[in-house]
């Protein structure tokens, strides 16, 4: 008994299922394996031991497990031509299963060949994926998936009270990261895009961790102030020279924002979640 499903997506193109689109074929499991890290250590001359720097988690890979069952040597090599074909990739492919269809991998696939014996038309084999981030993410980011109830799931460790804004109208509002890990733009290069709109000037601090931004440019009633990682713009113009070059972290779990100088605020915090497995 398999899968049922495998779902892939190319860049630009509409998602498949690879059960769907290929005959003969059936998924039997993903191992997406366990996480990957690597600590680094500083050595201290004439002290015991080592202190932990940090900690990195590495990229790894999955493997998909596959069946065919093909009647004929025309059907086989028919069925292997579409894998291949859908599969192989020059640039990062998604992929998700119906297993927890509200994450999804960024990944690239590896080479793999496929044997069988002769006169048979049926094997079991392996295609893995190199998973360059090590990660997996929610498919859509945190103010979509408030929207689309068939992209949230057990696993997700969102709270009781869900759905939980990511889009708010006050000066003092709580942020959820439901994710795994904080979300770090700067250091981790995580994806983290702040929409803010309003008149004035303004600072936006996550008090619980004390990551800020400061922008001096006075926002207009039209202006769209977008802090997109580490980066600023005003209505798609750079604009970091007016600001501190600061940007905000997210815990895991509750983040309480303050948003200061500015009348009427309107800000929305997007980000994939991001998971271990």
């Amino acid at each position: 008994m398999g899968l049922g499903h495998f779902y892939i997506k190319k860049q630009g193109q509409p998602e498949i299922d690879l059960t769907a689109s290929v005959d003969c074929i059936d998924v039997l499991k993903v191992d997406y394996g366990s996480p990957q890290i690597t600590p680094q250590y500083l050595t201290l001359a004439g002290s015991d031991g080592e202190q932990v720097q940090t900690v990195i988690f590495n990229p790894s890979i999955i493997t998909l497990h596959v069946n065919i069952e093909a009647d004929s040597a025309e059907s086989f090599s028919v069925a292997m031509d579409d894998v291949y074909r859908l599969i192989m990739s020059r640039e990062l492919i998604r992929i998700r299963d119906d297993v927890e269809p509200f994450k999804c991998a960024y990944v690239i696939p590896k080479p793999f060949d496929v044997s069988q014996a002769d006169g048979m038309y049926d094997t079991t084999f392996d295609i893995q994926f190199d998973n360059p981030y090590g990660f997996k993410f929610s498919v859509k980011n945190s103010d979509e998936v408030v929207e689309d109830d068939e992209l949230i799931g057990l696993g997700m460790h969102l709270p009781l009270e869900y759905p939980i804004p990511f889009k708010f109208t006050d000066s003092r509002f709580k942020v959820f990261n439901p994710s795994d890990v904080a979300i770090d733009p700067y250091v981790n290069r995580h994806q983290l895009k702040i929409t803010i709109s309003g008149q004035g000037s303004f600072t936006i601090q996550n008090v619980t961790n004390n990551t800020s931004l400061q922008c001096t440019h006075v926002l207009q009633g039209s202006d769209v102030f977008v802090l997109d990682g580490v980066r600023s713009y005003l209505n798609g113009k750079s604009i970091g020279l007016e600001t501190d070059f600061g940007h905000l972290q997210l815990e895991q779990g509750d983040n309480e924002i303050a948003i200061t100088g500015l009348n009427n605020p309107n800000v929305t915090f997007s980000f994939p979640f991001i998971y271990l497995r």
